[in-house]
C-alpha cells in the first residue's frame, strides 16, 4: 500500500514583518513632526530668533528647514535696532528627541526659554515686559491638533501588508 499526501503550512515572519512595520511607522511620525513644526513656527515670532530655535533639535532628526532671521528695525524715533542673536542659546535650553522603539513611536520636545513658556499662555507685556509681538501663542495645543490629524490621515491610508511577514510552504508526500 502506497501513502499519498501533502503536507501545508503557513508561518509568519514577525521579524521581517516587525521591520516593515517600524519602517511605516517611523515614516508617518517623521511627517507627521513636520506638520507640527510647520504650526509651531507659524504661530511663534521672531525678534532675536531664541524661541524658534529651541525647535532645532527636533526638526534636525526629521529633516526640516527652520529659517531664522533675527529682527533688524526701525523704531518709533527712526533709530535702528538690532534683535541681537539668540539661536544658539534657544537651541541650547531645549531638548527635541523621537522615540521609535515598537510598540512606541512619539516625540519630545522641551523649551527652557522663558520667555517663550510664558508667552505660549499669557500676553506678557500685561507684566511689564515690552515684546513686540506679545502672547497668548498657544502654539503647543495649535501643533499637537495638527499633529493628530496628521497622524490619523496616514494611519487609516497606512495598510497593513501582512503577506510581507508570511511564507506558505507545500510538499507533496508520495
Amino acid at each position: 500500500m502506497s501513502l499519498r499526501g501533502s503536507l501545508a503550512s503557513i508561518s509568519f515572519d514577525a521579524k521581517t514583518y516587525q521591520a516593515y512595520f517600524d519602517k511605516q511607522m517611523v515614516e508617518i511620525l517623521k511627517s507627521s513632526i513636520r506638520v507640527w513644526l510647520a504650526v509651531a513656527v507659524s504661530k511663534i515670532p521672531v525678534w532675536s530668533g531664541m524661541s524658534r530655535a529651541t525647535l532645532l533639535k527636533l526638526a534636525d532628526q526629521v529633516g526640516y528647514q527652520i529659517a531664522i532671521f533675527p529682527v533688524v528695525k526701525i523704531d518709533h524715533t527712526g533709530r535702528l535696532r538690532v534683535a541681537g542673536d539668540g539661536r544658539s542659546e534657544g537651541r541650547e535650553n531645549s531638548k527635541g528627541e523621537l522615540f521609535t522603539t515598537f510598540p512606541k513611536y512619539g516625540f519630545y520636545w522641551e523649551s527652557t526659554v522663558p520667555r517663550l513658556n510664558t508667552n505660549e499662555e499669557h500676553n506678557v507685556n500685561e507684566k511689564g515686559w515690552h515684546l513686540i509681538t506679545p502672547g497668548a501663542y498657544h502654539f503647543r495645543l495649535a501643533a499637537d491638533e495638527a499633529f493628530t490629524r496628521a497622524v490619523r490621515e496616514q494611519i487609516t491610508r497606512f495598510k497593513y501588508n501582512i503577506q510581507r511577514g508570511i511564507k506558505v510552504t507545500t510538499r507533496r508526500i508520495r
